[in-house]
């Protein structure tokens, strides 16, 4: 018995012949011939190719792999603890926002615009409250915290100084043109 009729067998066991067309069981047997053909082919004694050796990788591809590694690992430990991360970073707005709020720049002199000041002003405002999370959610605050402080500092400072230029600008004008006065009518 050949395999196509092995298969036709098959396949008229599981259709009763008098309810299935001509048509219908003829393109079974070309379905069913069109596989056999197809795995005639694949022997179940045949070996299995021999795996092939992996690619050698480039000093490029070793060193993108690492990157990736690394990248992947920074992104993992970012999602495992996100809210941390997005707390220590409410804080540190919330540090420089009480650090603005508590600056007087109609003083006398400029702001403390310093790292070591404006890490001090920081420390001071976060005395008492709770901690920021892990090691890389406190980094983040670290790095956040004071920063907008010190941008607020610089400007508030450039705005004092532009201020008394001008006022002592206007003050020799003012002088000059009283001096031009007096020495008119005198």
């Amino acid at each position: 018995m050949g395999v196509e009729e092995n298969v036709s067998t098959e396949i008229g066991s599981s259709h009763h012949p008098s309810k299935t067309s001509p048509c219908i069981q003829h393109e079974h047997l070309v379905i069913a011939h069109d596989m056999a053909i197809a795995n005639r082919h694949a022997s179940p004694f045949d070996p299995s190719p021999s795996p092939q050796p992996p690619p050698t990788l480039t000093k490029r591809d070793v060193r993108r792999n690492r990157i990736m590694e690394r990248l992947q690992g920074m992104i993992d430990a970012f999602q495992s603890n996100q809210h941390q991360h997005y707390r220590a970073q409410l804080q540190a707005l919330q540090v420089d926002m009480t650090l603005v709020l508590r600056a007087d720049p109609y003083g006398e002199g400029p702001l403390e615009d310093g790292g070591e000041d404006i890490r001090g002003l920081v420390d001071g405002v976060i005395v008492g409250q709770q901690g920021v999370g892990d090691e890389a959610a406190h980094k983040d605050f670290l790095a956040l915290a004071g920063k907008k402080y010190k941008e607020f500092v610089r400007e508030a400072n450039v705005a004092m100084e532009q201020r008394d230029a001008e006022l002592v600008a206007l003050h020799v004008s003012f002088r000059t043109q009283l001096l031009h006065l007096r020495s008119g009518y005198i």
